[in-house]
């Protein structure tokens, strides 16, 4: 099985892929848990899938771990679950903290220096925002960045 293991507007998800049985009216069930056993629990959660491919989102928690499992069914009959897998879905970011915003003058253009303390944990980049209005406000979310990074916004007085 493949994960990839997605954040999509702050919710986490996992998408799920697989090797199988091919043919018509073959489908797949897929099931996950938190609960580490060579089987699926009675109480794990179910995705039917009619391709190799399934996206849990119902139940997945950020930064939790997940087993899961798949077996493909065919006119009525399910097979053998496969060997379980583990996925730990992903976890957003803490909250960007020391934002300092600094005017200043870049070749005789009028600039804005952005710069934040960088919050812990490795993979994280930013999407910074600004606006010229009264109700400015810089946004800084995060992915793939360094320590602390200073970022020049070029803005026309």
């Amino acid at each position: 099985m493949v994960f990839n293991k997605v954040l999509h507007n702050g919710s986490p998800t996992l998408r799920v892929t697989w090797t199988g049985p091919t043919g018509s009216g073959i489908t797949y069930i897929v099931k996950y848990s938190t609960t580490n056993q060579a089987i699926p629990p009675q109480n794990a959660r179910e995705k039917t899938a009619s391709t190799k491919a399934v996206t849990l989102t119902d139940g997945i928690q950020q930064g939790t771990k997940y087993y899961i499992w798949v077996a493909a069914i065919k006119n009525g009959l399910q097979g053998n679950y496969s060997s379980k897998e583990s996925a730990r879905s992903l976890s957003a970011p803490s909250r960007v903290t020391g934002v300092t915003v600094t005017p200043s003058s870049m070749s005789g253009s009028p600039t804005l220096n952005v710069t934040w303390t960088r919050p812990a944990g490795s993979g994280i980049t930013y999407i910074v925002k600004y606006s010229t209005t009264d109700q400015a406000i810089i946004e800084l979310v995060h992915h793939k960045m360094q320590e602390k990074r200073q970022h020049p916004l070029k803005q026309s007085l």
